[in-house]
């Protein structure tokens, strides 16, 4: 599956499956009573656009099923 990922020193957005789940924490229940995938992703090869390996909160990933802004909100 690909994920969609935006390059944090060049602020380009770029498409990748090359990615690893990392720190996952399960689903937690955020202060506001919502289910929340607690986890980490990180890129398996350089940023096509500044050669570094990034790792995201998966909150700040876009859902790759939806044009909801993310739907790692349980």
């Amino acid at each position: 599956m690909k994920l969609t990922f935006t390059c944090p020193e060049k602020y380009r957005s770029f498409e990748t499956e090359d990615f690893s789940l990392c720190d996952n924490h399960g689903v937690t229940t955020d202060n506001r009573g919502k289910k929340v995938l607690d986890a980490t992703v990180q890129l398996n090869a350089p940023c096509p656009y500044c050669q570094k390996i990034h790792r995201y909160k998966v909150d700040e990933l876009a859902c790759p099923f939806e044009s909801s802004p993310n739907c790692f909100n349980l």
